[in-house]
């Protein structure tokens, strides 16, 4: 009986499940499903239809309301487009899910709090299946290139163009883009394999698809030729190239790549000699290929420059000393492959820059060429920065001829590059941003792949770009359009690029988008740099205080190296500034030696690189949220958000309500200098704010005028009698902070709370504060002596509680106190006769 009952709920769960609902892009958007009742054939309302569109094409198929709204209905007001979207996501959930129950959770189309989404377990998109089967049949190897077959299915999956009713709406622009983008690639891949096999006209039907879309690639050019010149048809090879030249002159102003004309000089010949066929993939030659090649003639001028192993100064600077604690992250970087691009991520003084130049190092002494350019913060972005400096460090070390003629085969080259010569006659040099328009930019553009092209040769070429965070727009474009092109024509691995990029800043979102796409299409990967680990962060301690020839005892060298573990967490630059700084001030032994975040205010600012560097992140921000990191800063720690936004109505100026508060603490964290933590107060976990970084706390703070530091803890000394007036330890810290005579009443309670729970340690710092802050009344002074002394005894320091005893039984002596002096003396004797 219960078995069958159990059976019986089984089956009425299965039936409860929902079926697959499956969107249809290509061809026109259709909405079927697997199973369960049919879809109209009609939307009730076209705005329903639009909103699973969106939801359809966008990256992680997710988006905010606001985004929606914003889209959907630019010009209405925000309470006239928020109705509009509750009125299209009612009718989308009914159309998807005729069945829906009222006011239940729909089964496709769900509503995470702002968020919009396509639930993914039950939501099958077929762009999204075009694009995994493309990636992995261009991933696959057999012999020369990817195998036939996932090719073609891949192929199949493209069925028909991308919502053709909404050509022209932007939001489908990029989706559109990249699937094309794809599809290209798919389709030379094929050709090239059906060249291998000997299919030439099944590979020439292939590479046709491709001009007929794109008529200026020449690397459809070039295995249309081969193909020709494979059975003999050297007619029909010369006029492709006519073709090519006319297309690549007509659209792009540039002359055929080495490898086309190669091909050309074979169909002319009366005797065709070796086989006609380039290499393909991942060794094919630097010129054949699609956004790979060189303009005629400047190999030859170039010459012995190809392949060079000329390190840049930036390398020779960086890449000397120990890389500490980064020896399999750099044979993963030196030996990684695959993608054209690798992103290595970090905050800053993370040692991503080091880690990039070791890299370098290693593979210029494979024979690569490097080539190394950065985007410089303090100077502000210039166009193409990062690609100028690179290309302008090697031209300037070639001889004059070879920039002439670089410059008259390349004149779009020109504006851009100092170090090029403008050739007799031509036309003066305009400003390298003067190339704004859409077609310029593509001549620059191509005339800087054709450039990269040559300068690899056959050892292949790195290029660093260091600190693309700071780099312009423009920068982005052009390393976004080499990563394809080099992909699509399989240099992928002949041409590599190496890009630092912070993590702990945001980047501006169309540039966040162009680095999104590059890793969602395959054409870039992000490997993390970590944190050092202790043992690393130790050596590197060490050999940084090496040539300052500090010599401390081991158990101060150890103490000293625990507060810089501390306070730099394995950062490498905060580990090495600080390490300096250490020992440069002297004596470790008289700092605090306070366990939190609070004790390092004492020991003064940061040192003067970490200082400069967040510094600058400070300024950056709006003056709100700066002031609101400000507050954070003098918490001492992780701040409950209660207390900050208590403090911001009551305790800044101007007071800041807790709406504009709260705006202020999100672009704080938005750009990694704060971050959301769990904190515990009265036994309760609340939401809480602290730095990302201690050394980011010690600098906000450092940066703080005296008035400010005493007005911050005078607020955070109310806000904590308002919110947790039993928390004594805080308040003795912010009342001893904000000068307020409060402070020894509360010290002394922390220091009994402290003994009380047998930390003598954190006592003995409470008595010690609190004894000159009591100087002046010798009644209360001899009664912290009494008690200090006992902790000094019960804790075997029996010399420093005779120094503090007889000091109190003097206090006792002035303030005429004598039953406080006959304990101090018994408290004295006791000492006296244990030492």
């Amino acid at each position: 009986m219960n078995v069958a009952r159990r059976d019986e709920d089984a089956r009425q769960n299965d039936d409860r499940t929902p079926p697959l609902l499956r969107l249809r892009l290509f061809g026109g958007f259709r909405a079927e499903r697997d199973g369960g009742p049919g879809l109209p054939g009609r939307w009730p309302r076209p705005s329903a239809r639009t909103l699973v569109k969106l939801l359809a094409v966008v990256p992680g198929h997710s988006l905010h309301r606001e985004q929606v709204q914003e889209i959907c209905w630019p010009n209405a007001t925000p309470q006239a487009a928020a109705s509009s979207l509750r009125v299209a996501l009612h009718a989308a959930r009914h159309a998807l899910e005729p069945e829906i129950a009222p006011r239940a959770a729909s089964s496709y189309l769900l509503s995470d709090g702002t968020l919009l989404r396509l639930d993914p377990r039950r939501v099958r998109i077929d762009a999204d299946e075009a694009e995994r089967l493309s990636l992995a049949a261009l991933a696959g190897t057999d012999g020369d290139g990817p195998p036939a077959d996932p090719l073609v299915a891949a192929l199949a999956a493209y069925d028909g163009e991308l919502l053709p009713e909404d050509r022209y709406a932007p939001w489908a622009e990029r989706r559109r883009a990249e699937l094309a983008a794809l599809r290209l690639r798919v389709l030379l891949a094929l050709a090239e394999r059906r060249l291998v096999d000997g299919a030439y006209e099944e590979a020439s039907a292939a590479a046709g698809q491709v001009l007929a879309e794109t008529p200026a690639e020449e690397r459809a050019h070039q295995l249309l030729m081969t193909a020709s010149l494979e059975q003999g048809l050297r007619a029909r090879a010369v006029h492709q190239y006519e073709r090519c030249r006319a297309a690549l002159a007509g659209e792009l102003g540039i002359a055929p790549a080495p490898e086309t004309e190669r091909l050309r000089r074979l169909a002319v010949r009366a005797d065709p000699g070796p086989r006609a066929r380039p290499r393909t993939g991942a060794g094919a030659d630097a010129g054949a290929g699609a956004g790979s090649r060189a303009g005629a003639g400047v190999g030859a001028g170039v010459g012995a420059g190809v392949g060079e192993t000329i390190l840049p100064s930036a390398v020779r600077t960086l890449a000397s000393g120990t890389l500490h604690g980064r020896d399999a992250l750099l044979r993963t970087v030196v030996t990684a492959t695959g993608h054209p691009v690798l992103l290595l991520v970090g905050e800053a003084g993370i040692g991503k820059t080091r880690l990039a130049a070791q890299a370098a190092r290693r593979l210029a002494g494979s024979g690569a060429t490097v080539l190394w350019g950065a985007a410089h913060e303090a100077e502000g972005p210039t166009p193409y920065g990062p690609f100028v400096e690179a290309l302008d460090g090697w031209l300037a070390r070639r001889p004059r001829s070879d920039r002439t003629r670089i410059g008259t085969l390349c004149p779009e080259l020109v504006p851009l590059l100092p170090s090029l010569d403008r050739p007799a006659g031509g036309a003066p040099r305009r400003p390298a941003g003067a190339a704004d328009d859409g077609e310029a930019r593509a001549r620059l553009f191509h005339g800087v792949e054709r450039l990269l092209t040559e300068i690899g040769g056959d050892g292949g070429l790195v290029v660093v770009l260091d600190d693309l965070h700071a780099a312009d727009a423009g920068t982005h474009h052009l390393l976004a359009r080499l990563a394809r092109r080099f992909a699509a024509a399989g240099d992928g691995s002949r041409c590599r690029f190496l890009v630092t990029l912070r993590d702990d800043e945001p980047l501006p979102e169309a540039d966040r988008l162009r680095v999104d796409g590059l890793v969602r299409a395959g054409l870039a990967a992000r490997l993390a740099v970590p944190p050092l680990s202790r043992r690393d962060a130790l050596a590197l301690v060490r050999e940084a205080r090496a040539p300052l020839g500090r010599g401390t005892g081991d158990r101060e060298a150890e103490r000293e190296f625990d507060r810089v573990w501390r306070l730099s967490l394995g950062n490498p630059l905060f580990t090495v500034e600080l390490a300096r700084a250490g020992a440069a001030d002297g004596d470790a032994s008289t700092m605090d030696r306070g366990g939190d975040e609070r004790g390092d205010d004492e020991r003064g600012d940061a040192p003067e690189g970490v200082r400069q560097l967040v510094a600058r992140r400070l300024l950056r921000l709006d003056p709100r949220a700066r002031r609101m990191a400000e507050v954070v800063a003098a918490a001492g720690g992780t701040a409950p958000l209660a207390e900050v936004l208590d403090i911001a109505r009551t305790g800044v100026h101007p007071p800041l309500p807790p709406a504009e508060a709260t705006a202020a603490l999100e672009e704080a964290v938005a750009a990694s200098l704060l971050t959301e933590r769990q904190v515990t107060v009265a036994g309760r976990n609340v939401t809480g704010l602290a730095f990302r970084h201690p050394l980011l706390r010690l600098t906000c703070y450092g940066l703080l005028t005296r008035l400010r530091r005493l007005g911050l803890h005078a607020a955070w000394s109310d806000a904590l009698l308002r919110h947790r007036p039993d928390d004594v330890d805080a308040l003795a810290w912010h009342l001893l902070r904000a000068e307020d005579p409060r402070a020894s009443e509360y010290l002394r309670r922390a220091a009994e709370r402290a003994a009380a729970l047998y930390a003598n340690e954190d006592a003995d710092a409470y008595y010690r504060r609190l004894t000159p802050l009591v100087a002046a009344d010798p009644a209360r002074a001899a009664e912290v002596g009494l008690d200090h002394g006992a902790l000094l005894q019960r804790m075997s320091r029996v010399e420093d509680a005779t120094g503090v005893l007889y000091a109190a039984l003097d206090a006792a002596d002035r303030a005429g106190a004598g039953s406080t002096a006959v304990a101090v003396t018994a408290r004295l004797a006791e000492a006296l006769i244990r030492a």
